[in-house]
């Protein structure tokens, strides 16, 4: 399957798991396609002073890897700055929030794996 940017669905989600601001999400695939494997895979942009709140993961994991700008994480309580090309993964019961505290806009891709 090939899918092109131009057939990919944009939404946006307004503070995100107790966040701040505006998600917007672009599903690259959805859940249906990979045969229930992952519940996302979207590349995801914030603004400056945007967020998606503190969350766990239990019986899944995330994978976020920065494409643009600087991400500050909380994993699992501590405060860390990514950038691009780094990856931040949570599961295991682990948790993480992302923010976007830079002026430039934040795009992380977003991998949910079930």
């Amino acid at each position: 399957m090939v899918r092109h940017r131009s057939e990919m669905q944009s939404r946006v989600q307004h503070e995100l798991r107790g966040g701040k601001g505006d998600v917007t999400f672009l599903d690259m695939m959805l859940p249906d396609e990979t045969f229930g494997k992952m519940r996302v895979c979207s590349e995801i942009s914030m603004e400056k002073g945007c967020s998606i709140g503190r969350h766990p993961h239990e019986v899944e994991a995330e994978l976020f890897i920065v494409k643009q700008g600087i991400a500050t994480i909380d994993d699992n309580g501590t405060i860390k700055k990514c950038g691009v090309g780094d990856v931040i993964y949570t599961g295991n019961g682990e948790f993480h929030s992302l923010m976007n505290e830079d002026e430039e806009t934040l795009i992380v891709y977003a991998i949910v794996i079930n």
